[in-house]
């Protein structure tokens, strides 16, 4: 009888860690394959949450879900911060949100807006948000009491809460930097169709092996806009789609 009743347990316990980390693996796979913190591409994280419960060896964590955290823009031009709980319905957890400023990704640190203590629900999305303005943004967690700096990564935003874009260059293989936050306008020089010719000409030699291309729905852009003094020297150029370059056009409308 007790050796049927210790095999019992054992079957339990073996149908628990199973269905434990089953759960782990579908809510959070990364997390559970490292056991710690995922660290996104843009510097954010994806934060684990545990629940306590007692086991043969004494308290153990049980994986309950994920907190994730991202920035974009809010309503009109505000610059918002949204906390999702990636875990089933019933699941809760002890959260605070944090929205920073500041003129470099090192220095991102002043407090723009935070959110109360709150409890949220497997499913739910919260937000917080705060003014627009030409400078570094990163959203700040506090998860069952661990506080972490910068939970979304930070990205650079303009005065109507847009993000700065990105782009890449496959021939030359520049990437736009992105800009200084002091730049002043001033009255942009001179760019005309044969200073376009002449530099894609020189692309084209360049880093194309002297074939011609078909430009027409390309733009060259200035990398520092000519309106903040930008000058018309091949560093600061490089062609990119037209549509792109309406992305860089309309971002520095709002710087």
């Amino acid at each position: 009888m007790k050796r049927k009743l210790v095999a019992l347990l054992l079957a339990l316990s073996l149908i628990f860690s199973l269905h434990t980390a089953a759960f782990a693996q579908e809510y959070f796979p990364e997390t559970y394959r490292d056991s710690g913190i995922v660290t996104t591409e843009d510097g954010g994280y994806i934060i684990p949450v545990y629940s306590e419960d007692v086991g043969s060896n004494g308290r153990i964590q049980i994986p309950t879900g994920n907190i994730s955290v991202r920035i974009e823009k809010g309503t009109g031009k505000t610059i918002r911060a949204v906390m999702t709980y990636i875990a089933p319905p019933k699941t809760q957890a002890n959260v605070k949100i944090y929205l920073y400023s500041g003129s470099s990704r090192s220095s991102c640190d002043k407090l723009e807006n935070s959110s109360l203590d709150f409890v949220i629900s497997g499913g739910q999305s919260k937000y917080i948000e705060a003014t627009a303005k030409t400078a570094y943004f990163k959203a700040g967690a506090k998860v069952n009491g661990n506080t972490f700096d910068n939970a979304s990564g930070t990205k650079l935003f303009n005065k109507s809460g847009v993000i700065y874009p990105t782009y890449i260059n496959s021939d030359c293989g520049v990437t736009v930097p992105e800009p200084s936050l002091n730049w002043n306008k001033t009255t942009s020089i001179s760019w005309t169709s044969s200073d376009r010719t002449k530099y894609l000409k020189w692309f084209e030699q360049t880093y194309l092996n002297g074939k011609t291309q078909n430009w027409d729905n390309w733009q060259v852009h200035h990398m520092r806009p000519r309106t903040y003094g930008g000058q018309n020297n091949y560093s600061n150029l490089i062609p990119m789609p037209e549509t792109k370059h309406r992305e860089f056009t309309s971002w520095f409308a709002g710087y």
